[in-house]
């Protein structure tokens, strides 16, 4: 359930990307044109432990520099992204950007610590789960109105809930639904009460997710299928207008007062105006950003990076993106990689250090585990188990698996046939750089990887598909169950098992994985999920991604949530 964003997939790409389908993650989802997906597709994935579970620190933004002054009421921010959006309906979209955006439109049900990741009150001011954790009872606010004015009570959430599971909304969020959940009823006015099949550890975390937010009824039943193009939640800022997946104009909220006690202030935000932009060309969005037209610049060009950093005229934040990180997915039912011993090769070839300096600059780290350190579960014997880069390691292999130069021309073969692989991507800054780094290792070793660009949209549809030999993904996450939405072979197709990888001992742990509630035994239960993965090594885990934003000085109060999406909620500007 967890279902952070958006394909921050591809986000491995870099932009945004929709989430999985069977339970996934909530998550990043992708981000913009390399990121994986953030939301789910169809059930997504929880992000952060049971209740019960010692949350796990994560790592929020570099410390803010001392604010100038008090906080001024007014102004507005301009915010350019890298990628596009689709609707703004929290039940029909799954990309990370839609749901970035969403995060200021609308309030989750509960809510996480942007650092600790502990799950507290949100809409629902409090929450009762029984002994057996198949009944959750939500107590919730009675001082919420949506931006038109309709009351925020139980009917209300009912409805929302009930509508992601509306087979014609198509909701990549309905398994989260209708997977785990028995019935919802409203018990009384302020009072929802949730009944589960079975234990589900990752549930409340899902309820944490933007997917999940409560829309207004009054709306959806005004706007029908353009409900997406007129958002109406109970957020700090409304909807004012849109440029469809080009600009969304976003006002304060006069009668915001039910934000959670972790931010510096309480009612409306100060700020008067947010507006957030699609500016998909990097050297455009940073003249825009270094001209002052723009005052947020999200995915900077990683190069460039240090000059704003010794400029006083602005301040670069970082967030770490937790889940999966960025992953190279090998398609395990095209040969030759439905041998575990040739991807086992691939592991051994490519050279992460060399793309962390030459595509990111530095800025981030190496990693080797299919889950970020930063989240509940990760197993921290990964580092020392993994493939490190080896290419004649990786030759000994491929030589054991029958792969090897019968003719001198280079390029690996076996009965008869060439070690020819596809590669998909997204084309652009920064992964162009990385696709050409792959390419390099394998040719080192004998392999011929062609590249197979494609615009975010296809490469997606494709990458879930199976297209390629060899792609890019990430998914954003804040609880371990995100492995089952990449990896449980009932994700294949539905959610983002890109791998198409099968394994019956895995599939066993990641279901009792979800209905173990014990954080202890559940930990235990995802250490043996991450043995398995990495030993079978359908996915290769390379970058654990540090995002950097570069934020104008005029700009005061920055912060992002523990997803790392921007958060403008204690914002303000100088003028």
């Amino acid at each position: 359930m967890a279902l952070l964003v958006l394909l921050a997939i591809l986000a491995a790409c870099g932009g945004q990307s929709p989430a999985p389908t069977q339970l996934p993650a909530p998550t990043e989802a992708p981000a913009a044109a390399t990121e994986a997906p953030i939301a789910p597709t169809a059930a997504p994935e929880p992000t952060e432990a049971p209740a019960e579970a010692e949350p796990t620190e994560a790592p929020g933004p570099t410390e803010a520099p001392a604010a100038a002054g008090e906080p001024q009421q007014g102004g507005t921010v301009v915010v350019a992204l890298n990628a596009g959006w689709d609707v703004l309906d929290p039940a029909a979209t799954a990309f990370t950007f839609a749901r970035q955006i969403m995060q200021f439109i609308y309030d989750p049900i509960l809510r996480q610590h942007p650092t600790t990741g502990e799950i507290l009150p949100g809409l629902a001011e409090s929450y009762d789960v029984s002994e057996d954790d198949t009944v959750i009872t939500l107590h919730l606010r009675q001082d919420v109105t949506f931006h038109d004015g309709t009351p925020f009570n139980a009917e209300a959430l009912k409805f929302s809930l009930d509508r992601i599971q509306d087979p014609e909304l198509k909701s990549p969020m309905a398994a989260t639904i209708s997977g785990p959940v028995e019935s919802i009823e409203i018990q009384d006015e302020y009072t929802l009460v949730i009944t589960l099949k079975e234990p589900f550890a990752p549930f409340l975390n899902s309820l944490t997710q933007i997917s999940l937010a409560p829309v207004s009824p009054t709306a959806v039943e005004k706007f029908g299928a353009d409900f997406g193009s007129n958002p109406v939640g109970t957020g700090p800022f409304m909807f004012e207008s849109e440029t469809p997946n080009e600009e969304v104009v976003l006002v304060r909220n006069p009668d915001y007062n039910w934000a959670p006690d972790y931010y510096d202030h309480q009612g409306p935000p100060y700020l008067d105006k947010l507006i957030i932009r699609n500016v998909e060309e990097d050297a455009t969005r940073m003249a825009l950003g270094e001209a002052g037209e723009v005052d947020v610049i999200y995915n900077p060009v990683a190069r460039e990076v240090a000059n704003f950093e010794s400029d006083p005229g602005f301040n670069v934040y970082y967030a770490t993106r937790p889940g999966v990180p960025r992953i190279v997915v090998l398609n395990t039912e095209k040969a030759p990689f439905d041998d575990p011993k040739v991807r086992k090769a691939i592991a051994y070839a490519l050279d992460k250090e060399r793309v962390l300096q030459d595509t990111f600059e530095g800025i981030g780290a190496v990693t080797y585990g299919i889950l970020t350190p930063n989240i509940f579960g990760y197993w921290e014997g990964v580092e020392e188990a993994a493939p490190k880069h080896d290419p004649e390691r990786a030759k000994e292999l491929l030589a054991e698996a029958g792969w090897t130069d019968s003719n001198g021309d280079g390029i690996l073969d076996k009965e008869g046939q060439d070690f020819k692989i596809t590669y998909g991507s997204i084309p652009g800054l920064p992964f162009d750089i990385t696709d050409q780094i792959w390419q390099s290792n394998l040719k080192d070793i004998g392999i011929e990887m062609t590249i197979e660009g494609e615009e975010q949209a296809a490469y997606l549809q494709h990458l879930r598909e199976g297209k390629w030999h060899m792609a890019g993904m990430l998914f954003v996450a804040t609880d371990p169950d995100v492995l089952y939405t990449v990896a449980h072979s009932s994700s294949i197709d539905s959610a983002w098992n890109t791998a198409r990888y099968k394994n019956p001992e895995l599939d066993s742990l990641l279901a009792e994985g979800r209905r173990t509630t014990d954080p202890a035994d559940r930990a235990k239960i995802y250490e043996e999920a991450q043995k398995i993965i990495l030993e079978d090594t359908p996915y290769i885990p390379y970058y654990l991604i540090k995002n950097a934003y570069i934020v104008n000085a005029r700009v005061q109060g920055f912060k992002t949530d523990i997803q790392a999406f921007l958060d403008f909620y204690d914002a303000w500007v100088t003028e």
